[in-house]
This record gives structure tokens, C-alpha cells and sequence, in this order.
């Protein structure tokens, strides 16, 4: 179920100012994900003019808002990785960790999709060299069809993957992100 407040909604910033995010990948996750977390990385920068640094799960938290990728050691991390189902992937964003998530690799690669599709390019999270996200924000997913995420993602340009019964996001390919429409 997707929960998004109201526009009196609280924000966290991620990049303006003197805030600039990281990128946390989870230890162990395959290079597609590490190109995945690259892609994203520099969709960001091509925004916002601010290229988060890309930092591995051992790195300690130093108060620097974080974009958390897989199933991280930060407590958030873990959280949204156990409430997913067996084919399950989310995205939450909480305070100024944002955590995207699946129960797998190749559903890490759905959220991280999703993500990208709804605020990074989005003028209402990124402009004017901010970046700033709906605290509170999640949404939680199951993939429901037939084959495997890779296949999918392969399959066609864009795969449609729905948030709602009214709304659905453009899943590229892995590792583009850059074309989305």
C-alpha cells in the first residue's frame, strides 16, 4: 500500500545547501546493482549538479542523509527488507534515510526503477540544485508476474509496473535511467 501525505507533508532534504546524500549499497549485491546504484548516482547529478558519493555498507553513519540500496546493515534497511513478501520490493523514506529495497537482487533493481521514475526528475522533489523527498513516503510492492524480474527488464523497453489501480511508473532497462519518459 502506497502512503503519501498531503501537501503539508514534511520533507527531508537530501542535497541543497551543504547537504549532499550518499548512496548505500548492501554488502555482497551482484554488479548490476552496483551499475544500477551508478546509473542513479548520475541521474542526480545530471539534475541536480550534486553527484552523491557511492559508499559500501560498512561505512558508519556520520549524519548525511542516505539513499540506502538492498538489505543494508542501517536498522531502516533491515525494517522494510523483512516486511516484504517472498516477491516483494519497497521503497521508504524516513526522516533522511531513503531505503529501496527487495527480497531479492533483481527486485532491488524494480525499486530502484520505481524511485528514480517518481522523484528524481520530478520538479516537485528535484530542482534548482536541490533535492528534497517526502518523509513518510513507502510504498511496498509484490511482483506478480510471469517470469523473472531480469527477463522482464529485458523483454521490452519499458516494463509498466503499477503503484496504484490509477497509476503506474516506466521501468527501464537496468542501467538507464537517462531516457525514461
Amino acid at each position: 500500500m502506497e502512503n503519501v501525505k498531503g501537501k503539508e507533508a514534511k520533507t527531508a532534504g537530501f542535497i541543497g545547501g551543504e547537504k549532499v546524500c550518499r548512496i548505500v549499497i548492501a554488502s555482497g549485491c551482484t554488479k548490476a546493482i552496483k551499475e544500477d546504484a551508478a546509473a542513479l548516482r548520475d541521474k542526480i547529478g545530471a539534475i541536480t549538479g550534486v553527484f552523491p558519493e557511492i559508499a559500501d555498507n560498512g561505512t558508519a553513519p556520520n549524519g548525511t542523509p542516505e539513499i540506502l540500496v538492498g538489505a543494508t546493515a542501517r536498522k531502516e534497511s533491515a525494517e522494510l527488507t523483512a516486511a516484504l513478501e517472498k516477491d516483494g520490493y519497497g521503497i521508504r523514506i524516513s526522516g533522511s534515510r531513503a531505503v529501496i529495497t527487495g527480497a531479492s537482487d533483481d527486485l532491488v533493481a524494480v525499486a530502484l526503477y520505481a524511485f528514480s521514475d517518481r522523484f528524481i526528475g520530478n520538479t516537485e522533489f528535484t530542482a534548482n540544485g536541490r533535492m528534497t523527498l517526502p518523509d513518510g513516503f513507502e510504498y511496498v510492492g509484490v511482483d506478480t508476474s510471469v517470469g523473472t524480474v531480469e527477463e522482464k527488464l529485458l523483454s521490452d523497453r519499458y516494463v509498466k509496473a503499477f503503484l496504484s489501480s490509477d497509476d503506474y511508473i516506466s521501468i527501464p532497462k537496468r542501467g538507464d535511467f537517462t531516457d525514461a519518459q
